[in-house]
């Protein structure tokens, strides 16, 4: 019998070479009834953030990788919610497993600005690599700015570990794509 609510895990996302095959960031089918929800919690936004949060989480917990994004930036930003950075990455997390590469991004800012140093570095580079090999270009299209943001932490040694390398495909990736801060990296 399918559950309509899967628990959560607490843990970071992990990063597990080869686990894609499928591709990470494959598409899956969403559940009518969760978008339904989650077009009604998008409605709330910015005129009722409390109430767009609790229907959002309705959406989050069906497993919507959409809903389980905006419950993120809502945790991460203290919008509609009180600020839980903790929350924040475990909802990012669930969202990059159910298949958004938006929340990638959202996820490897939070571990290049120091979330937890026990994952920070491997975490980061495996979000990263796996946008980069995936092909997929949502993210570019969807956060520019973000993409920006975690390359330059990246290339100018921001973080608290090393890495340029990964940060400078990411840079080139940004640039390819036509995101003028990443053009402008390399002029």
């Amino acid at each position: 019998m399918d559950e309509p609510y899967i628990q959560r895990t607490k843990q970071p996302y992990i990063h597990k070479p080869n686990q894609y095959a499928m591709g990470i960031f494959s598409k899956k089918k969403v559940n009518a009834e969760s978008l339904k929800i989650l077009e009604e919690g998008m409605s709330y936004r910015g005129t009722d953030d409390k109430k767009a949060f609790e229907v959002l989480m309705q959406a989050a917990e069906m497993n919507n990788e959409v809903a389980e994004f905006c419950i993120a930036r809502m945790y991460e930003t203290g919008v509609g919610t009180e600020k839980d950075l903790k929350e924040a990455v475990s909802w990012y997390s669930d969202s990059v497993d159910d298949g958004c590469t938006v929340s990638a991004i959202y996820l490897a800012r939070m571990f290049c600005k120091g979330f937890d140093s026990e994952y920070d570095a491997d975490e980061t580079e495996g979000l990263i690599t796996d946008l980069l090999e995936s092909g997929d270009l949502e993210a570019f299209r969807k956060a520019p700015d973000v993409i920006y943001e975690v390359a330059d932490m990246l290339c100018n040694k921001k973080t608290a570990f090393d890495g340029t390398e990964i940060g400078e495909r990411l840079m080139q990736r940004g640039a390819d794509f036509g995101i003028d801060k990443c053009q402008k990296y390399f002029d």
